[in-house]
């Protein structure tokens, strides 16, 4: 009946409440460090990250431990930063090649022309939270032996997929499963074009995806340049399963219609 509201739509309003109250955490993490903002800062780390990230509000997530991290750590997060000025020309030189190379490779075969409506890279280096937890995890604390070098992750380029439609009755159960084919087509077109002294871990999370609905495919390589062997991740996704791992369930149901 007209006026009823359905439990997506409930669940949905749900979620706009949460996000809003997430982006004002965000927002008061930024200013003047006073005691407030202190505890703001606190919460927004403890609670509304990790409420973000159940959501799979990873854009939200990222931009609240990043404000938090630089308030409540301020010596840790510039000792990342340090790491980062110190290899920086590094990190963007490494990026520019391993875009430019994949995305020639991708431009040029002929399966991505016919199937895939639109290949997008986006290239990234991890940001100082993410960098800094991931360095004391794989060190174990030893702090004065971190090294860049250390985060598999550090450097990653995700490629997202929009799959083509072949005819104007075609289901969107069928291009979904077209763009999952594609994803793991460009996967391996990736592993066999980019320059790797070492093909490290890859997981799956199309077939199986994150309790949160999470969906792409990662692997993680390393590239030798000026004698320095760089860490690098490549994930692919079709553009679906990026508005929900960017934006989270309510892009879901937003598309589902």
């Amino acid at each position: 009946a007209a006026g009823r509201i359905g439990p997506a739509a409930v669940a949905e309003r749900r979620w706009e409440a949460t996000a809003a109250a997430d982006a004002e955490a965000s927002h008061t993490a930024r200013g003047p460090y006073d005691p407030l903002e202190v505890l703001e800062a606190r919460e927004a780390m403890k609670i509304y990250a990790p409420l973000a990230e159940r959501l799979g509000l990873h854009r939200l997530q990222g931009e609240l431990e990043g404000t938090a991290f630089r308030i409540l750590y301020r010596y840790q997060h510039g000792a990342a930063k340090a790491l980062y000025e110190d290899a920086g020309h590094g990190l963007q030189a490494v990026l520019n090649e391993l875009s430019g190379r994949l995305g020639k490779a991708l431009n040029e075969d002929t399966v991505v022309e016919r199937y895939a409506e639109d290949v997008t890279i986006e290239a990234r280096v991890k940001q100082p939270f993410s960098l800094w937890k991931k360095m004391i995890k794989n060190k174990r604390g030893m702090v004065a032996s971190l090294s860049i070098l250390d985060v598999p992750d550090v450097l990653a380029l995700r490629m997202i997929v929009t799959p083509k439609s072949l005819r104007t009755d075609e289901s969107p159960e069928l291009l979904r499963e077209r763009g999952s084919a594609l994803c793991y087509y460009v996967q391996r077109l990736c592993m066999e074009e980019l320059p790797s002294t070492n093909v490290g871990r890859a997981k799956d999370y199309i077939s199986a995806p994150k309790p949160n609905g999470y969906q792409s495919l990662h692997h993680s390589a390393r590239v030798e340049r000026d004698g320095i062997d760089w860490p690098y991740e490549v994930q692919v996704r079709t553009a679906e399963m990026h508005r929900l791992a960017e934006f989270g369930v309510a892009a879901h149901w937003e598309y589902k219609g």
